[in-house]
């Protein structure tokens, strides 16, 4: 106040110069590579690179996807259908008006659309296929993650092997609802934590580290994704990130 120091209870006079200094905030980098796969007058189809969220939240603003696609296309009010992590690669659908957002978005409540997953993971699975069926809690931990509980709510993730190597197994998988984190915690939950999944393979990683992991690091990706627009089927597919090589 007046270029000093006061306490919080202060009272104030007519005519004092106040000043609140407020530290730079620098957002965490992320990878701007995005692609347009798909676009019309309803929807937009990309296929988004890691890290990069979808919005902003938490320690992101402007380095999001919604907001770099702001920037590119003004002209686009877009609508978020759904979500995938930051460190998810893959297909994501955004809608240009109102009624295309609440018809798609149904076919995910009810899952009457059909997705699929590529993952690496760690370890050798033998069995094939098979379906994890843990519970996970709708509670936020202290990085803003989830939880396998058995008080949580159903969740169920269907896995198909594609290839073993010594010591990591591709897999493909279809979760048939849509809990947060569900194919990370689910597949950590049975031993085979996805590659680059530090939070959910060592118990004592969120505690001290946010979720989104600062590099691409994660083998998660949004491989497929198929559903209805105005009576149209589409289907879209994208080849998975060269990492996977």
């Amino acid at each position: 106040m007046n270029g000093e120091t006061v306490a919080p209870n202060c009272i104030l006079k007519a005519g004092w110069i106040t000043q609140n200094r407020v530290d730079n905030r620098v957002e965490p980098n992320v990878n701007c590579a995005i692609q347009l796969l798909f676009e019309n007058e309803d929807f937009v189809v990309v296929n988004k690179p890691s890290p990069l969220p979808i919005h902003p939240a938490g320690r992101y603003n402007r380095n999001s996807l919604t907001y770099i696609l702001s920037l590119a296309f003004p002209e686009w009010n877009l609508k978020i259908i759904h979500r995938i992590d930051a460190n998810t690669t893959g297909i994501v659908v955004l809608a240009k008006n109102k009624e295309t957002a609440h018809e798609i978005a149904k076919q995910f409540e009810n899952h009457s659309l059909q997705k699929e997953y590529i993952a690496l993971v760690e370890g050798v699975i033998f069995e094939d296929p098979f379906t994890i069926q843990t519970s996970i809690s709708k509670c936020k931990t202290n990085a803003g993650g989830r939880e396998v509980s058995e008080r949580g709510v159903k969740a169920d993730t269907v896995v198909k092997v594609k290839k073993r190597y010594q010591n990591q197994t591709l897999l493909s998988i279809t979760p048939k609802s849509g809990r947060t984190n569900q194919i990370r915690l689910h597949l950590a939950s049975i031993g085979h934590p996805i590659v680059g999944d530090v939070g959910y393979s060592d118990e004592n990683y969120f505690k001290t580290n946010p979720l989104t992991y600062p590099d691409d690091s994660l083998f998660l990706h949004a491989h497929r994704l198929s559903f209805v627009s105005k009576d149209v089927s589409y289907d879209f597919k994208v080849v998975l990130p060269e990492k996977f090589n």
